[in-house]
């Protein structure tokens, strides 16, 4: 079973004062005392951690709520929205209207496979999953970022306009997960454009297709790789609280 492409959600469109003033009541993962969140996903109860110094959102404060209104609007019907966190202190000052919130991430699943539990092993279901996005991408993105000139990495986000995106197809596979990239350069209102990376994992956790977002500041290929280990630790803790 292939999972469906990620949606990278354009945060240019997602983060401006328009939405503050939006109601809404979405998915409402009940808290726990650990730091993690259990979620009904179809029958399913799946734990999700939140990484070191982050904190969820919450669909029932104003600013949060719009952002869960803002997101799961972007990526309806295919993809649920789970959760939204951020790095705690960038949480607290978004609350406030200070800031925009530049170390997040989410958690969200695939509609159509919500009532269904996928046998296969993770491994092969992810082996098969980025073998799909290799065969998906353009000649250029078939060979990861990673293993390619150190200096390109700069060179794609100083050519980005405003509000585009560049995919950079997968950057890792392994027994846990397929990772893919991209870089994005957003403006918010009248914020200055800011470059962004973004990471997604595909994964499986009690047989459920979990997709794993992460969002940082564009800072170079050391950030990028940063980036990936956050994400790679986050799957780890997701697959370790689901029974691994």
């Amino acid at each position: 079973m292939i999972a469906k492409k990620f949606q990278f959600t354009a945060f240019a469109t997602i983060l401006t004062a328009h939405f503050i003033a939006l109601a809404a009541q979405p998915l409402t993962p009940a808290k726990a005392a650990d730091g993690t969140r259990n979620v009904a996903i179809g029958a399913d109860s799946i734990a999700l951690p939140a990484p070191a110094n982050a904190c969820f959102l919450e669909p029932d404060q104003e600013r949060d709520g719009a952002l869960f209104t803002a997101i799961q609007r972007s990526i309806g019907p295919t993809n649920d929205l789970v959760a939204i966190f951020a790095d705690c202190a960038e949480r607290a000052a978004w609350r406030q209207g200070q800031a925009l919130l530049q170390h997040h991430g989410q958690f969200q699943t695939m509609v159509k496979l919500k009532k269904k539990q996928l046998a296969m092993p993770r491994e092969k279901f992810a082996k098969e999953v980025c073998a799909h996005e290799i065969a998906a991408a353009s000649p250029a993105n078939r060979t990861p970022i990673l293993q390619r000139e150190t200096s390109l990495l700069d060179e794609m986000t100083s050519q980005l306009g405003i509000n585009q995106q560049q995919f950079l197809g997968v950057v890792s596979v392994d027994a846990e997960a397929c990772f893919t990239g991209l870089i994005q350069k957003i403006r918010t209102g009248n914020d200055t454009a800011r470059p962004e990376f973004a990471i997604t994992a595909t994964t499986l956790a009690r047989g459920k297709v979990v997709y794993v977002y992460l969002y940082a500041p564009a800072t170079g290929i050391d950030g990028f790789r940063t980036l990936l280990a956050k994400t790679k630790r986050l799957v780890s803790a997701l697959l370790k609280a689901n029974g691994g």
